[in-house]
């Protein structure tokens, strides 16, 4: 890569090492489909299989799912009467809890078109609880096209306070439960922070811990730059971070009016103008990472409101960097860094 905008080189030498495994078949499954009444088009199609092979690859060869982390499903009606699936993970060799413990829930990533948890992203889950030794509980929202704003972002606000609603019998304590995510599911965290302190969650959330998050539908046009080196390099992804948010928002997208103001501050985060009163924000992304620019102005306009922040910008490493070089410096770095977060909770 020209310029000073280098990959890592261990990270370089441990994909020459271990090449991408070759794309899985699609999950095929979309929760709630059964329901929906809007159809799919290829477009869409398209880019759901795209993402979905590139994770459940990722997953499949890095994150076997944990014999010793036990699964439990929890069926809650959402905003509209419809059921959604919360799915817990907690280590099956640690006593039961004899007060109330701390929680995560966990908001997963797919450009907010994919990967359900039951077909592709559960050892992903029962990893991260393993790893962290904190009760994990993974919400099973709807998606987009089928499902579009606002159903992603109302599915987690219900799946939470059905958390904190049933926290004595979950043995989880309220005031102590963060939500995570990734990519899409990390912009989801960010919605959720702020329609929590929309409709006065109480006790509000602990934390907001997002990994690379998918924060603004206007960021092909505000944060890619074609002079660039690392942004020509992403070229081929701008595209579909466009098709993603499209199907998300519909005609309201900002690839079509970069600055139409009607696109919901809980969809799109990057676009709220207040982020005070926000929980304390945890958040990370590469050096190459597409979002890298959407989530360091994040960052820094939490920051400017007084919002407990902490910051973690990784040279040389790209998109779901952890996934795709598990055993690197930077990844144990990374990792080092969400355990002191999630145990801070």
């Amino acid at each position: 890569m020209a310029g000073n905008m280098r990959p890592d080189p261990e990270f370089a030498a441990y994909l020459a090492a271990h090449p991408p495994s070759a794309p899985t078949t699609p999950s095929a499954i979309v929760p709630g489909a059964d329901g929906a009444t809007a159809s799919i088009n290829p477009e869409f199609q398209a880019a759901r299989q795209r993402l979905e092979s590139a994770v459940a690859g990722a997953i499949a060869k890095f994150l076997p799912i944990l014999d010793s982390v036990k699964e439990t499903k929890h069926q809650v009606k959402s905003f509209d009467g419809v059921e959604i699936t919360i799915h817990e993970f907690v280590r099956a060799d640690l006593p039961e809890p004899t007060e109330p413990s701390p929680a995560i829930v966990y908001l997963h990533g797919g450009g907010y078109l994919s990967c359900p948890i039951d077909n592709i992203i559960r050892p992903g889950m029962a990893q991260f609880a393993w790893d962290f030794s904190i009760r994990t509980f993974g919400v099973e929202f709807r998606y987009a096209p089928e499902y579009p704003d606002p159903v992603p972002i109302e599915d987690c606000f219900a799946g939470l306070k059905w958390i904190m609603e049933n926290s004595e019998t979950l043995k989880v304590d309220p005031k102590r439960i963060g939500v995570f995510g990734e990519s899409a599911g990390g912009g989801l965290v960010a919605g959720l922070a702020l329609l929590a302190k929309e409709r006065n969650l109480s006790p509000p959330i602990a934390k907001q811990l997002m990994v690379y998050p998918m924060l603004d539908d206007r960021s092909s046009k505000r944060h890619f730059n074609k002079n660039s080196p690392r942004d020509q390099s992403l070229s081929g992804m701008v595209d579909l971070l466009d098709i993603c948010w499209s199907a998300y928002l519909g005609g309201k997208v900002g690839r079509a009016e970069p600055e139409l103001q009607d696109v919901s501050i809980y969809a799109a985060p990057g676009r709220a103008t207040d982020l005070s009163g926000l929980p304390p924000a945890y958040l990370e992304v590469g050096g190459l990472d597409w979002f890298r620019d959407e989530t360091l102005e994040f960052a820094a306009r939490l920051a400017k409101a007084d919002v407990d922040v902490e910051l973690h910008l990784y040279r040389g490493v790209p998109h779901i960097f952890e996934m795709m070089a598990p055993e690197i410096s930077v990844t144990k770095n990374a990792k080092d860094n969400r355990r002191r977060a999630i145990l801070d909770i």
